[in-house]
């Protein structure tokens, strides 16, 4: 009889702790970031246009009252936080605070300032969750014990960077010398890097230190990190400084950007078995990750990261890898 009710017990603790919320979204602007925030909420959701996409959120809703842990996410090279909204979605659904910058020095990832981009990267995910922090509609809500991370491709990076593992692009070098991995070892061109700039509308910030070839961040991640299609060359983790709790790896058979060969499974080989809690090799290329954009866009643009090879669903794929995020992010607090 006893263990009917604690199992009972269990299940009601279950149930009242993981309510499904509605979600709702905002974005702050300050100190020259943009940030999109995703949170758990009760207001009634409308169907907006957000970009290339239809989505359904309770904009600037009044967030429910609790208290929820952040999730710091850092988008691609070259990509935007909308592309994500599904996953960001997905995981405010589950209970938590999804904080994503638009990160903004791409455009020198590949030239002789990108240990000072990707150093900057990490610099904005921890400038957008000071922001939140500040911010009067969210620093009562936020829970910072855990601050957790997702991302994907060079965002992959960028979020164990912010968890403590140090960047060695010596490493990154001698990789290139001696794999063909293409599109992660070409050099993008003047006319792209120069594109970035002129769009996103650019300035290397001034007063930054001195960044060598070989360097870290003090950690500021300290829960459970995902990485989708990562970058992972050049990372080097070390136990007295890498402070994330678990690790979740998700490299994409198909994935001709990231190969996992070259990426995932190296991440896999250097995370400390104790703090990994799976590496999976899902089937799927490097867009798959991104929402599925609208017919209304499509139908008249032609977007290449829109395209599945035939027999691909990017919607359930992404129905389930956001499911694996939820449980991810829920298991281990």
């Amino acid at each position: 009889m006893r263990s009917i009710k604690v199992l009972f017990c269990l299940a009601l603790f279950s149930v009242c702790s993981n309510p499904i919320h509605a979600v709702g979204f905002r974005t702050i602007e300050k100190e020259g970031l943009k940030v999109s925030v995703w949170y758990p909420s009760m207001a009634e959701e409308k169907e907006i246009r957000y970009g290339p996409f239809d989505a359904n959120f309770a904009i600037d809703a009044i967030p429910t009252e609790g208290k929820y842990q952040p999730v710091l996410f850092s988008h691609g090279y070259n990509g935007r936080v909308r592309n994500h909204y599904l996953t960001a979605k997905a995981i405010a659904e589950a209970g938590f605070i999804v904080i994503a910058p638009l990160h903004t020095p791409d455009h020198l990832i590949d030239t002789d300032d990108r240990a000072m981009a990707l150093n900057w990267r990490t610099r904005e995910l921890l400038v957008a969750l000071e922001l939140v922090m500040r911010d009067s509609v969210f620093k009562s809500i936020l829970d910072i014990y855990l601050i957790h991370g997702l991302g994907y491709s060079l965002g992959a990076i960028t979020v164990i960077q912010g968890a403590g593992a140090t960047i060695d692009l010596t490493a990154v070098d001698d990789h290139c010398d001696k794999n063909s991995d293409v599109a992660f070892c070409e050099k993008t061109g003047w006319y792209l890097r120069h594109k970035l700039r002129r769009i996103r509308g650019v300035d290397v910030h001034d007063g930054m230190r001195e960044t060598p070839n070989v360097f870290n961040t003090f950690p500021y991640i300290n829960g459970n990190i995902a990485l989708v299609a990562p970058v992972g060359q050049g990372a080097v983790i070390n136990n007295d400084f890498f402070k994330a709790k678990k690790v979740f790896v998700f490299g994409l058979e198909s994935d001709v950007v990231t190969v996992p060969e070259y990426h995932a499974k190296y991440l896999e080989a250097i995370v400390p078995s104790e703090l990994l809690y799976e590496s999976v090799l899902l089937p799927g290329h490097h867009a798959a990750f991104i929402a599925p954009f609208s017919e209304r866009v499509t139908s008249v643009e032609e977007i290449p990261d829109a395209k599945d090879p035939d027999g691909f669903n990017r919607k359930e794929f992404l129905k389930d890898l956001n499911a694996r995020l939820q449980n991810f992010y829920k298991c281990c607090r």
